[in-house]
């Protein structure tokens, strides 16, 4: 629809408006991705990403829906008119960038938490009723007027072809909001009930690999009070190896201030490539190119390959939210196990999923494609293990 036909080039224009405060500002950094951009707040760094939820096509799109309303109320010439309908498109576009610039000086003044959970979840709200009373009061400049009502309108019931139509529009309409309705399990309007509230238990065994405790911290410093990371690794008799690790906080907020870079970043330097995909379970997830600096100055740098999603779980202390991160060295498929090199491949994002997660950005060097792969499917494995072994019905791979 309009949302998808509009979203790579607004998408550039959102992150154009917030690269143009980088350079006005000395608190605003534009990072090595684009879209990517560090604020300045009280001695520390918040990563922000314009991902494809912050291009403006949503704006646009209401502003386009509400354009037949807008028409039908207001009469007058019909160039008049269609100035009305431009105003309102580009109005919701500039609204929609006024808006970033918002969050991030919010971010840099205020900090990631009020931004994120006080201000990030009702400005756009107050920002297009902003752009209606603007809309409202331009209709008299322009020269348009209301439309007049007769006193009375007689009741008249609708014939079967507006009852049949109408029907067909509203059946239309409901299967596309559907998905609105159905989040996938572990996403925040359908957390993953779990009986135990012990991180070690999130990350399940696999088939076919030994699992042993590679770090684990407490994570109260950056993510808030009883935040913790558990990370395992995975190896293969055969001499495959992977590392999972879980970062766990009740505090979305500061979840969603420490990025995906912050974590990746605290191992590499640079990253090379990124491809969004869906998990087997529907819940969204990004694959880096992650580059390590050299060992020695002019010497060659490792690339690894990490997987990353975010869910959440209701344990019996309340509700936890998670980023999950799984990373690897290129390595031969073959010293895999079947159950991971046999699965079915990733599955593409949908037009809703595309708008929580980075876009697919980069050029993935040829060497690293077997080891994605693997990683994509080793990640569904882990989290499909992790349903079935709490009660849930079992997701298949693939």
């Amino acid at each position: 629809g309009i949302a998808d036909a509009t979203q790579g080039f607004l998408v550039r224009w959102a992150s154009d408006a917030v690269t143009l405060l980088s350079r006005t500002t000395t608190w605003v950094h534009a990072g090595s991705l684009p879209g990517t951009f560090f604020v300045d707040h009280a001695g520390r760094s918040v990563e922000v990403v314009v991902a494809q939820a912050c291009s403006g096509a949503d704006s646009l799109l209401g502003a386009a829906i509400l354009l037949p309303l807008l028409l039908t109320i207001w009469k007058g010439p019909a160039v008049r008119r269609s100035a009305l309908a431009a105003l309102a498109l580009a109005g919701a576009l500039v609204l929609n960038w006024l808006r970033l610039l918002i969050l991030v000086a919010a971010v840099h003044f205020l900090g990631g938490n009020v931004t994120f959970e006080v201000i990030h979840p009702f400005l756009g709200f107050a920002l297009f009723a902003l752009l209606g009373l603007i809309l409202s009061a331009l209709t008299r400049p322009l020269g348009l007027y209301p439309s007049s009502l007769p006193p009375s309108l007689p009741l008249v019931l609708p014939g079967k072809r507006r009852t049949a139509v109408a029907g067909a529009l509203a059946a239309g309409l409901f299967t596309m909001l559907w998905p609105l309705f159905t989040t996938p399990l572990g996403n925040a309007g359908n957390p993953l009930s779990v009986p135990y509230t012990e991180l070690s238990r999130l990350i399940p065994p696999l088939p076919g690999f030994v699992r042993s405790v590679a770090y684990q911290a407490d994570e109260s410093s950056i993510l808030g009070p009883h935040s913790a990371t558990l990370a395992f690794l995975y190896r293969t008799a055969s001499g495959a190896n992977a590392l999972a690790e879980v970062w766990s906080t009740p505090n979305p907020a500061a979840l969603a201030s420490y990025g995906f870079r912050d974590c990746l970043l605290y191992h590499g330097d640079q990253i090379i490539a990124t491809q969004s995909f869906s998990l087997p379970s529907g819940l969204p997830a990004v694959a880096y190119a992650v580059a390590m600096a050299p060992a020695t100055v002019g010497g060659t740098r490792p690339v690894y390959v990490d997987v990353e999603w975010n869910s959440v779980v209701k344990t019996p202390e309340g509700l936890r939210y998670l980023r999950w991160s799984v990373a690897a060295f290129p390595q031969s498929p073959t010293l895999w196990p079947p159950s991971i090199r046999l699965a079915s491949p990733a599955r593409a994002l949908s037009g809703l999923q595309r708008l929580s997660v980075p876009p697919s950005d980069g050029k993935w060097p040829a060497y690293l494609e077997a080891t994605k792969t693997l990683l994509q499917q080793f990640s569904g494995s882990i989290y499909a293990s992790l349903t079935a072994k709490d009660g849930s019905a079992a997701v298949p791979v693939g």
